[in-house]
């Protein structure tokens, strides 16, 4: 999944991303609790993926709290491409089974970490400097 070091500079922003790749890192091992079906079915949203999803927003919501509260002017840009993930995400691949949610979540997460921290979290990071 993703690898290398995912810091921004910006120690708030730091342990939120953190956290974020250590769940996405464990969500579909084993021992993590899947409803299992009928959710594992074409065209709905897998049980540990809605969990993902909740936690994404809440995340999201942290980040761009302390944006708009500091007055960061690319707060929109920077929302916009939350949104992006969050749809990417809760889009799925359309398809049934863990192994295709699990590769659907491995390709977001490398979204997140090769584009989003670098292109937007980053940006951030030196403007808070």
């Amino acid at each position: 999944m993703m690898t290398g070091n995912i810091l921004t500079g910006a120690e708030s922003l730091d342990l939120s991303c953190k956290c974020f790749q250590f769940v996405l890192g464990r969500i579909f091992e084993p021992g993590v609790e899947c409803i299992g079906l009928p959710a594992c079915v074409p065209n709905r949203m897998c049980s540990k993926t809605k969990a993902l999803s909740r936690f994404a927003h809440k995340k999201f919501e942290f980040e761009e709290r302390m944006m708009r509260d500091s007055g960061y002017p690319d707060f929109g840009i920077h929302a916009s491409d939350h949104r992006r993930l969050i749809s990417r995400l809760e889009s799925g691949p359309g398809i049934g089974g863990c192994g295709n949610w699990i590769s659907w979540i491995r390709d977001i997460a490398d979204d997140w970490a090769h584009n989003h921290l670098g292109d937007h979290d980053g940006l951030f990071k030196d403007w808070v400097g």
